[in-house]
């Protein structure tokens, strides 16, 4: 017996908002426009991150150096230009 199509919905809408729950909100400067960019941090990734993460504003790479206190659930974020 599987699960109806509303039941399944259900089930990933659920699953969908504990993962959202887990995701800590920052924000970090871009290396190029200087414009304030907001982003989500997922602390599973561990205390030290490192990713590249293009700017929503001039769509430019930047490097991302992470430091996720998960006692606090807050992300220090750092960021620099991506390629040179």
């Amino acid at each position: 017996w599987g699960l109806t199509t509303n039941e399944a919905w259900s089930a990933s809408r659920r699953s969908l908002r504990r993962t959202a729950e887990l995701l800590i909100p920052a924000t970090f400067t871009c290396a190029y426009c200087f414009e304030t960019v907001h982003t989500t941090v997922d602390p599973s990734g561990g205390g030290q991150q490192e990713y590249v993460e293009d700017c929503q504003v001039c769509c430019r790479a930047n490097l991302l150096r992470i430091t996720v206190d998960t006692y606090d659930q807050t992300a220090y974020v750092q960021s620099e230009l991506a390629y040179d």
